[in-house]
Protein backbone atom coordinates (compact mmCIF):
# COMPACT_ATOMS: atom_id res chain seq x y z
CA UNK A 1 0.00 0.00 0.00
CA UNK A 2 1.29 3.42 -0.98
CA UNK A 3 1.78 6.14 1.59
CA UNK A 4 0.21 8.71 -0.79
CA UNK A 5 -3.19 9.84 0.49
CA UNK A 6 -4.01 12.66 -1.96
CA UNK A 7 -2.70 13.24 -5.45
CA UNK A 8 -3.69 15.80 -8.05
CA UNK A 9 -2.59 15.20 -11.62
CA UNK A 10 -2.55 17.88 -14.31
CA UNK A 11 -5.43 19.87 -12.80
CA UNK A 12 -6.54 22.70 -15.09
CA UNK A 13 -9.16 25.33 -14.29
CA UNK A 14 -10.29 28.20 -16.46
CA UNK A 15 -12.68 30.93 -15.33
CA UNK A 16 -14.04 33.44 -17.88
CA UNK A 17 -11.34 32.46 -20.41
CA UNK A 18 -8.68 33.07 -17.70
CA UNK A 19 -6.52 30.01 -16.99
CA UNK A 20 -6.23 29.98 -13.21
CA UNK A 21 -4.53 26.57 -12.90
CA UNK A 22 -2.60 24.96 -15.75
CA UNK A 23 -1.66 21.27 -15.37
CA UNK A 24 -1.04 21.53 -11.62
CA UNK A 25 0.24 18.46 -9.82
CA UNK A 26 0.38 17.86 -6.09
CA UNK A 27 1.10 14.83 -3.93
CA UNK A 28 0.48 14.45 -0.20
CA UNK A 29 1.71 11.50 1.83
CA UNK A 30 0.29 10.46 5.20
CA UNK A 31 1.75 12.50 8.03
CA UNK A 32 3.14 15.24 5.80
CA UNK A 33 2.52 18.94 6.21
CA UNK A 34 2.75 21.20 3.17
CA UNK A 35 2.52 24.93 2.61
CA UNK A 36 1.61 26.31 -0.78
CA UNK A 37 2.99 29.79 -1.19
CA UNK A 38 2.34 32.25 -3.98
CA UNK A 39 1.23 35.72 -4.90
CA UNK A 40 -2.38 36.88 -4.67
CA UNK A 41 -4.25 35.51 -7.66
CA UNK A 42 -1.83 32.64 -8.26
CA UNK A 43 -4.54 29.99 -7.80
CA UNK A 44 -3.91 28.74 -4.26
CA UNK A 45 -7.51 29.21 -3.11
CA UNK A 46 -8.84 27.89 -6.41
CA UNK A 47 -6.90 24.67 -5.85
CA UNK A 48 -8.31 24.38 -2.33
CA UNK A 49 -11.84 24.98 -3.66
CA UNK A 50 -11.38 22.18 -6.21
CA UNK A 51 -10.23 19.73 -3.53
CA UNK A 52 -13.13 20.78 -1.28
CA UNK A 53 -15.71 20.41 -4.05
CA UNK A 54 -16.69 24.08 -4.25
CA UNK A 55 -15.25 24.30 -7.80
CA UNK A 56 -15.01 21.68 -10.50
CA UNK A 57 -11.89 21.39 -12.63
CA UNK A 58 -11.77 21.37 -16.42
CA UNK A 59 -9.26 18.56 -16.83
CA UNK A 60 -6.90 16.35 -14.87
CA UNK A 61 -7.60 13.85 -12.12
CA UNK A 62 -7.73 13.53 -8.34
CA UNK A 63 -6.68 10.36 -6.55
CA UNK A 64 -7.51 9.71 -2.92
CA UNK A 65 -5.86 6.71 -1.29
CA UNK A 66 -4.80 5.54 -4.77
CA UNK A 67 -8.34 5.60 -6.21
CA UNK A 68 -9.47 8.14 -8.77
CA UNK A 69 -12.32 10.15 -7.27
CA UNK A 70 -14.81 12.71 -8.48
CA UNK A 71 -15.31 15.57 -6.04
CA UNK A 72 -18.37 17.42 -7.31
CA UNK A 73 -19.47 19.09 -4.08
CA UNK A 74 -18.32 19.60 -0.48
CA UNK A 75 -20.24 16.51 0.65
CA UNK A 76 -18.05 14.33 -1.62
CA UNK A 77 -14.93 15.81 -0.07
CA UNK A 78 -16.19 15.29 3.49
CA UNK A 79 -17.18 11.66 2.76
CA UNK A 80 -13.62 10.97 1.59
CA UNK A 81 -12.24 12.38 4.85
CA UNK A 82 -11.08 15.79 3.67
CA UNK A 83 -11.81 18.81 5.89
CA UNK A 84 -11.23 22.29 4.56
CA UNK A 85 -11.06 25.53 6.51
CA UNK A 86 -11.73 28.18 3.87
CA UNK A 87 -10.45 31.77 3.89
CA UNK A 88 -13.92 32.96 4.85
CA UNK A 89 -15.62 31.12 7.71
CA UNK A 90 -18.55 28.96 6.66
CA UNK A 91 -20.63 28.77 9.82
CA UNK A 92 -24.28 29.07 10.73
CA UNK A 93 -24.61 32.28 12.75
CA UNK A 94 -27.98 31.28 14.27
CA UNK A 95 -26.57 28.04 15.75
CA UNK A 96 -24.34 27.57 18.78
CA UNK A 97 -20.62 26.94 18.60
CA UNK A 98 -21.21 23.28 19.52
CA UNK A 99 -23.89 22.83 16.86
CA UNK A 100 -21.55 24.27 14.24
CA UNK A 101 -18.68 22.01 15.32
CA UNK A 102 -20.86 18.89 15.13
CA UNK A 103 -23.10 19.97 12.23
CA UNK A 104 -22.09 16.91 10.17
CA UNK A 105 -22.04 14.48 13.10
CA UNK A 106 -24.53 15.43 15.81
CA UNK A 107 -24.45 13.09 18.82
CA UNK A 108 -27.77 11.23 18.93
CA UNK A 109 -29.53 10.35 22.19
CA UNK A 110 -32.21 8.13 20.68
CA UNK A 111 -31.48 6.61 17.25
CA UNK A 112 -35.12 5.68 16.65
CA UNK A 113 -36.43 9.19 17.36
CA UNK A 114 -33.19 10.83 16.14
CA UNK A 115 -33.06 13.17 19.11
CA UNK A 116 -29.82 15.04 19.72
CA UNK A 117 -27.87 14.55 22.92
CA UNK A 118 -27.29 18.25 23.54
CA UNK A 119 -25.56 17.77 26.89
CA UNK A 120 -22.99 15.46 25.28
CA UNK A 121 -22.61 17.77 22.27
CA UNK A 122 -21.92 20.88 24.38
CA UNK A 123 -19.59 18.95 26.70
CA UNK A 124 -17.54 17.39 23.87
CA UNK A 125 -17.35 20.70 22.02
CA UNK A 126 -16.13 22.47 25.16
CA UNK A 127 -13.51 19.78 25.75
CA UNK A 128 -12.26 20.22 22.19
CA UNK A 129 -12.16 24.02 22.46
CA UNK A 130 -10.33 23.79 25.80
CA UNK A 131 -7.81 21.27 24.43
CA UNK A 132 -7.02 23.71 21.61
CA UNK A 133 -6.83 26.54 24.18
CA UNK A 134 -9.57 28.51 22.40
CA UNK A 135 -11.29 30.85 24.91
CA UNK A 136 -14.81 30.29 23.58
CA UNK A 137 -17.89 28.80 25.24
CA UNK A 138 -19.56 25.99 23.28
CA UNK A 139 -23.08 27.22 24.11
CA UNK A 140 -22.72 30.73 22.67
CA UNK A 141 -24.39 31.63 19.37
CA UNK A 142 -21.82 31.89 16.55
CA UNK A 143 -23.36 35.14 15.30
CA UNK A 144 -22.13 36.81 18.50
CA UNK A 145 -18.48 35.92 17.83
CA UNK A 146 -15.89 38.12 16.14
CA UNK A 147 -14.08 36.94 13.00
CA UNK A 148 -11.09 35.61 14.91
CA UNK A 149 -13.30 33.52 17.18
CA UNK A 150 -15.21 32.20 14.16
CA UNK A 151 -11.89 31.06 12.70
CA UNK A 152 -11.21 29.17 15.93
CA UNK A 153 -14.60 27.44 15.63
CA UNK A 154 -13.79 26.48 12.01
CA UNK A 155 -10.47 24.99 13.13
CA UNK A 156 -12.14 23.05 15.95
CA UNK A 157 -14.77 21.79 13.50
CA UNK A 158 -12.09 20.51 11.11
CA UNK A 159 -10.19 18.69 13.85
CA UNK A 160 -13.40 17.26 15.32
CA UNK A 161 -14.27 15.44 12.11
CA UNK A 162 -11.19 13.23 12.49
CA UNK A 163 -10.39 13.73 8.85
CA UNK A 164 -7.62 12.02 6.96
CA UNK A 165 -6.62 15.33 5.34
CA UNK A 166 -7.10 18.83 6.74
CA UNK A 167 -6.57 21.76 4.40
CA UNK A 168 -6.26 25.27 5.81
CA UNK A 169 -6.71 28.16 3.39
CA UNK A 170 -5.27 31.14 5.29
CA UNK A 171 -7.18 30.13 8.44
CA UNK A 172 -5.26 32.37 10.80
CA UNK A 173 -5.18 35.54 8.71
CA UNK A 174 -7.58 37.25 11.11
CA UNK A 175 -6.13 35.87 14.36
CA UNK A 176 -3.78 37.76 16.64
Amino acid sequence: MSNIILELKEITKTINSNTILNCVGFRLQRGEIHAIVGENGSGKSTLVKIISGLYTYDSGSILFEENEVSIKNPSDSIKLGISVVQQDPFLFDHLSVAENIFVNNLPVKNHLLKTINKRKMFHKAQELLDSMEFPIRSDIQVGLLNLGQKRMVELAKAFCQQSKVIILDEPISSLT
